[in-house]
């Protein structure tokens, strides 16, 4: 029987394909916001790591971690595992059956990565196919669009069983790409600072209009309003990466720039993507 007792936390592209050197930074702001919400959300967990490019975090309630996590920018997808202390393809194999056993139906495919020495991709998925077959002979392979797909994760110690992965925030972990300011009153304000979160910025605000639904992406920290004055200053300072308005004509955007004395930037002008405050 599949019982689940871990997350596997899958970055997203944003930090995945960056050089070495940035993607060890971003994944450490990811475990610091992770980790955050978890405590935040009163959510425990007995172990946490990182291997082979995802975090595995351990826990008695892992549905509750996906819950606590689905405000995180920086995820990519979660998948809700069962970890077995087993290392052999003999042993993944006997095993495969058992999680297998009513969770798979119709057509199926494995989905496997080795990271063990014993063994290649190509051998456990051939492995667990076979076993899967020999258990159940009503199953049929279909390796593109089977009705059901069964992941496995084989490590030198341990295997990780997964049976489809569940989407994420995606972008990259606040305050990974500095701070910026936010200014303007209209319906798109939240829209827009969604998107500057999105892409790793820490959002400054000044305006009168309530973004606090802003705030579970935000770690539920909450914003810092200030005037527009201090982003003034901080920008000239060099505190501040720039100033970001709502605006949606050319005439806006000028306006708001005048108002600073240096260029105000107006991404919506240019494009509106759909956010879940549209």
């Amino acid at each position: 029987m599949f019982k689940p007792n871990c997350v596997i936390v899958l970055l997203s592209p944003e930090i995945a394909l960056k050089s070495p050197p940035v993607r060890s930074f971003l994944q450490s702001k990811l475990k610091n916001s992770i980790k955050i919400y978890l405590e935040k959300e009163g959510v425990l967990f007995s172990s946490f790591s990182f291997s082979a490019g995802r975090f595995f975090i351990q826990s008695d309630e892992p549905q509750k971690i996906i819950s606590a996590l689905k405000y995180c920018f920086g995820i990519n997808s979660f998948a809700l595992a069962e970890k077995r202390s087993i290392s052999s393809l003999e042993e993944i194999s006997l095993a495969c059956e058992d999680v297998a056993e009513g969770n798979i139906n119709g057509t199926f495919a494995i989905r496997g990565k080795s990271h063990s020495k014993l063994f290649s991709s190509k051998e456990l998925e051939i492995s667990l196919g076979a076993k899967i077959l020999s258990c159940f002979p009503q199953l049929k392979v279909k390796l593109k669009g089977p009705d059901s797909e069964l992941f496995c994760l084989a490590f030198e110690k341990s295997t990780f069983f997964y049976f489809n992965l569940i989407p994420a925030q995606g972008g990259m972990p606040v305050g990974a790409q500095g701070r910026v300011g936010l200014v303007g009153d209209s319906n798109k304000v939240l829209s827009l600072g969604f998107l500057l979160m999105r892409v790793g910025c820490s959002v400054l605000y000044s305006g009168n209009a309530d973004i606090s639904t802003l705030e579970k992406y935000n770690a539920f920290y909450k914003f810092r309003s200030v005037s527009k004055e201090f982003l003034e200053k901080n920008v000239l300072e060099g505190n501040l990466f720039g100033v970001f308005s709502d605006a949606l004509t050319l005439s806006d955007a000028e306006k708001v720039s005048s108002e600073f004395g240096f260029k105000v930037f107006a991404p919506l002008l240019i494009n509106q993507p759909k956010t879940p405050f549209d």
